[in-house]
């Protein structure tokens, strides 16, 4: 359920069998390691952050899994640049990784992608909500390109919501309350698009993954 921003299109999506994440490095030369980016900061109230990812670390690593799941015969992964962001320097960007990775400061997304950036698994066995909290700015050709964000109970299988068209910066916040109770949950960032018509696409930042672990009702 979104709860803040745009509702999107409800979809679903499942990796395929033979489905590995990519071993790619950062794309860039420089960068902090990940550092307290990795650490779940406590929270005062009943709501705890489970990930905090803001970008300005080394990306990928440990937890984030990118795989590029197109038969285009490039490669193209989420990767964090520092052309648009919302806070800091870096937001993620689904095509500047990759042996084909691309600058979205000269570059709009290619055609035919199916790029994921998935984060798990969490443990959401002691909550009695979740949600997952990102800002999201997109220029995506309406009804045939998408970004989507999914929850999964397998890793495999994802329940989700999907936007495209025009936006500056938006705080997404993403209820799934119905995961709760369950050890092992993932969440998930896909961008696909078709064969025609690229524009500047999505760039995802300051994200935060969150259980409520006070009392139910």
């Amino acid at each position: 359920q979104v709860v803040n921003g745009p509702p999107g299109r409800e979809t679903s999506w499942s990796l395929p069998a033979d489905a590995a994440a990519s071993s790619a490095p950062d794309a860039d030369a420089v960068k902090a390691p990940a550092g307290a980016e990795e650490a779940a900061p406590q929270q005062p109230d009943a709501w705890q952050v489970i990930k905090s990812e803001g970008f300005e670390g080394t990306f990928p690593h440990t937890g984030w899994p990118v795989l590029d799941l197109s038969d285009d015969g490039c490669d193209f992964l989420w990767d964090d640049d520092d052309f648009r962001r919302h806070a800091g320097t870096w937001a993620a960007w689904p095509a500047n990784g990759g042996g084909n990775g691309l600058d979205p400061a000269t570059s709009n997304y290619p055609p035919n992608m199916n790029s994921w950036m998935i984060y798990g698994p969490f443990d959401l066995s002691s909550a009695s909500d979740a949600d997952t909290i990102f800002w999201l700015w997109r220029q995506i050709e309406v009804a045939y390109d998408a970004l989507c964000f999914g929850v999964s109970a397998d890793g495999t299988n994802f329940d989700g919501v999907c936007w495209d068209g025009t936006t500056d910066w938006q705080q997404m916040q993403v209820n799934y309350g119905s995961y709760v109770g369950d050890s092992s949950v993932w969440v998930a960032w896909v961008f696909q698009s078709d064969a025609t018509v690229q524009y500047d696409g999505p760039f995802v930042d300051d994200i935060q993954i969150r259980k409520n672990v006070g009392s139910a009702g």
